[in-house]
């Protein structure tokens, strides 16, 4: 069941090694693009939930994953 304080975010996130596209969930009551900055920028939060999530190696040799949660 969807949380009823949250909107979904889609995102695409870059690392050094992966690229990663999904949904992330932020609080309905904030500016969500100010949030999720926020998230992404905090260097001590050591976990972000993402769901519905496609991870893509920069190796070309290796394929894309899918997992409903990351």
């Amino acid at each position: 069941m969807p949380n009823k304080d949250t909107v979904p975010v889609e995102v695409f996130i870059l690392t050094p090694d992966y690229d990663i596209k999904g949904t992330v969930h932020v609080s309905k009551y904030t500016n969500s693009n100010r949030e999720l900055t926020d998230l992404l920028n905090d260097t001590e939060r050591r976990f972000l939930a993402v769901t519905d999530a496609e991870i893509m190696s920069k190796n070309p040799n290796v394929p894309p994953r899918k997992y409903n949660f990351l």
